[in-house]
């Protein structure tokens, strides 16, 4: 009768090492998967981020925000004189 019931309990606990094996398994493939997909979104981000300057650049005919705030700041300093 002890036999039987330890062939049980040892049977029930291989299950659930087999199913707790899945489950990691499962969670380290949808990590990679995420990481690719955390890359991929962080690629986008830069890339707009660069046309959204290059835009800007374009816009201010090649000056840059900080030729525009340069130029302000002459016109502001004479403007007091």
């Amino acid at each position: 009768m002890k036999r039987w019931i330890a062939g049980v309990i040892l049977l029930f606990s291989m299950i659930l090492l087999s199913v707790n094996g899945y489950f990691l398994a499962d969670m380290l493939l949808l990590e990679r998967k995420d990481d690719v997909l955390q890359e991929q979104l962080k690629e986008i981000y830069e890339d707009s981020k660069n046309r959204e300057a290059e835009k800007i650049q374009k816009e201010t005919g090649g000056e840059g925000d900080m030729g525009s705030f340069c130029t302000l700041g002459i016109h502001v300093f004479f403007d007091l004189l």
